[in-house]
């Protein structure tokens, strides 16, 4: 069985926190809040699953937008849906460039926001599958000929002792 999809929750502000972990769990989806960018590097939180996050723009500390360089800059592919109040053209561009799924200003309709949860955790799947293959594919190659050998040999007798 596979793990529940992780919507990573990033506001200070703790009424919105509430409010978006409620409606993440309405969608069967494991919500984990944080008060800020800097509480949620410190835990460093990990998935086996899909996972997505949704930022505020406006923070104290590290903020939204240097959250997403951050973690870019640490290699981390979570999709990254902005929600913020005060938020403008200038930043919605640069979140966008930055490769930031969606940009929406609060408050938006429910709907809306699952709809981008949604589409942000189907491409985290399809990353983690195109991730799999491509570590399949690098072990396969990693093999020595011998090896190749026995490895055809079990996919040949796999299905008569099953």
């Amino acid at each position: 069985m596979s793990p529940k999809p992780t919507v990573f929750i990033i506001d200070d502000d703790a009424d919105v926190r509430v409010g978006l972990c409620r409606l993440a769990r309405s969608e069967d989806y494991h919500a984990v809040p944080f008060a800020s960018a800097d509480d949620f590097l410190a835990a460093a939180p990990s998935h086996p699953g899909p996972a997505c996050l949704i930022l505020d723009v406006r923070m104290p500390g590290l903020d939204g937008l240097g959250l997403q360089q951050k973690l870019a800059a640490q290699g981390h592919h979570w999709p990254i849906i902005f929600l913020t109040g005060y938020g403008d053209i200038p930043q919605s561009v640069r979140a966008i460039k930055a490769g930031a799924l969606d940009f929406l200003t609060k408050p938006c309709l429910d709907t809306d926001l699952l709809a981008a949860i949604e589409l942000a955790l189907a491409k985290d799947h399809e990353h983690h599958q195109q991730q799999a293959a491509a570590d399949c594919q690098a072990r396969l190659a990693s093999l020595t000929p011998r090896e190749r050998q026995v490895l055809a040999s079990v996919r040949c007798f796999s299905g008569t002792y099953s």
